[in-house]
């Protein structure tokens, strides 16, 4: 019985000599691996990040991309070098369709390719003018024994050379926070760099859209037909496009603007944005006056603009006579077009389309109170003739009556009534027609006259004094002397 255990311990002892024996000499293989460098550890890619677009401009040829890496970790004496590999997605890495050393002959982990350089090896891996190509792409470790690929792998989509453009920058409007009002007859002038493209004219287009919601946006044409670096635009042509995908007249917008140069099938869009906040048009907040029965007779570039009010309301006094064939309002001086008159047939209504001029029963002094609606083609009118006086405690009739005025001259241009009277110490204010309908007071006390709830005239001193009120567009005036 013991010879039997003592043969069993031999083997078993044997049996751990052969498996030490095995397990010494496969540590020993690894150990020679480490110490002739043939061993290589994991690394990952940086750049360009994965899921990068690159469309390759040929007015830059030697513009560069750089593409890097980790370094693979070596072993005791052997650097590895480096490949940049790359396949169509979905593809083999193991045989791509570009392979590429890194810099300085592959010593490197990074590899700097410019735009020419791309293209000629996507051109000469068949891919066709302009066309664009998806990409998955790894990078190869060699040591001369062992080759690691990249832990990662990351997608990139080229487009190849077609007609090239170069950058180019805003000019102007400049960015800014603050609220441009748009208005009627108002313009605005976009103005930017020229770019110079490889081949063929160059067109502009530019975009302006909603910040907040850049789905909602508009393009104009530059000026020329598309060719100048400068596009004009009209206030109204900018809000009216808006106003069609149904924003709210007279509402804040954060609008953006760019613009897009195009020459051939290329398209290069200028390097940034700016912003511009708007307010778009609401109602109109200009109007003037034009006719043979007022001052300015026929004469566009002699208009005269009518007080506005606020809403889309404007006020004016006139001097106006029967004969010059009446009157009419231009939304903007100096041109006829879209010109306000009298619906045909219909008091106190006003259109742009085969209006008929607006006339009065006999010459005098006029209020013409005007209300515009957004379409700025249509609204109401009302014209009223006037005769001035003064009225309140400190006057000679008391809030009884009023004292009348005279006007100046009785002739088209005259804006001033006067008169000259005792006045006691109290309180004034000035009224048409001896009527509460139409009057002014001073809110502020310093000259400058408003409609009902104006404030009365403080009168410090009794005595003898001409009294002026001046009706002129410029602004509703008075002038109080003693005498």
């Amino acid at each position: 019985m013991k010879k039997v255990i003592s043969i069993l311990v031999s083997f078993q002892l044997v049996g751990l000599m052969i498996v030490s024996f095995f397990l010494s000499s496969c540590q020993q293989d690894i150990l020679d691996d480490e110490a002739k460098g043939e061993a290589l550890g994991g690394f990952t890619l940086t750049a360009p990040s994965n899921n990068t677009t690159l469309s390759l401009n040929a007015a830059y040829p030697t513009k560069e991309v750089l593409i890097q890496w980790g370094a693979a970790q070596p072993g005791v004496s052997i650097k590895p070098t480096y490949k940049w590999v790359a396949s169509i997605k979905g593809g083999d890495l193991n045989t791509p369709l570009l392979s590429i050393p890194s810099d300085n002959n592959g010593n490197d982990t990074h590899l700097t390719l410019t735009y020419k350089t791309i293209d000629d090896a996507l051109k000469a891996a068949g891919i066709p003018d302009q066309g664009q190509v998806d990409l998955v792409w790894a990078v190869i470790a060699d040591n001369g024994s062992v080759q690691v690929q990249s832990t990662d792998t990351y997608n990139i989509s080229i487009t190849r050379f077609g007609v090239g453009l170069t950058d180019f920058t805003l000019y102007g409007p400049k960015s800014t926070t603050a609220s441009t009002e748009l208005e009627t007859g108002g313009t605005l002038k976009f103005i930017w760099q020229k770019t110079t493209s490889t081949s063929g004219a160059v067109s502009y287009k530019v975009l302006v859209s909603d910040a907040d919601n850049p789905n909602n946006k508009v393009e104009f044409v530059s000026d020329n037909s598309g060719a100048d670096t400068v596009l004009t635009l009209t206030h109204d042509a900018l809000s009216d496009a808006f106003l069609a995908k149904g924003y709210q007249a007279g509402a804040p917008v954060s609008l953006s603007w760019t613009v897009n140069a195009t020459a051939g099938s290329a398209t290069q869009p200028s390097i940034y944005s700016n912003s511009l906040p708007v307010l778009l048009i609401g109602k109109p907040t200009k109007l003037f006056i034009v006719g043979g029965s007022t001052i300015v007779d026929w004469s566009p570039p002699d208009a005269i603009g009518l007080v506005y009010m606020g809403d889309g309301k404007f006020d004016m006094y006139q001097y106006i006579t029967v004969a010059g064939s009446g009157f009419k309002f231009l939304p903007q001086k100096g041109s006829y077009d879209g010109d306000i008159g009298k619906k045909k047939g219909v008091e106190g209504e006003l259109v742009s389309d085969a209006e008929d001029n607006l006339t009065i029963p006999s010459d005098g002094f006029y209020r013409i109170e005007v209300a515009m609606n957004v379409d700025k083609e249509t609204g109401t009118y009302k014209v009223t003739s006037t005769d001035w006086g003064i009225i309140g405690d400190a006057t000679l009739n008391g809030w009884g009556s009023s004292t009348p005025m005279t006007i100046t001259s009785a002739t088209k241009g005259t804006y001033t009534w006067i008169v000259t009277t005792e006045l006691n110490v109290g309180y004034m204010k000035f009224r048409a027609n001896d009527s509460w309908d139409i009057n002014l007071g001073d809110d502020d006390a310093n000259g400058t006259l408003e409609y009902t709830g104006g404030g009365n005239i403080s009168i410090a001193t009794k005595g003898n004094y001409t009294i002026t009120l001046n009706l002129s567009p410029t602004g509703y005036t008075y002038s109080l002397i003693k005498n």
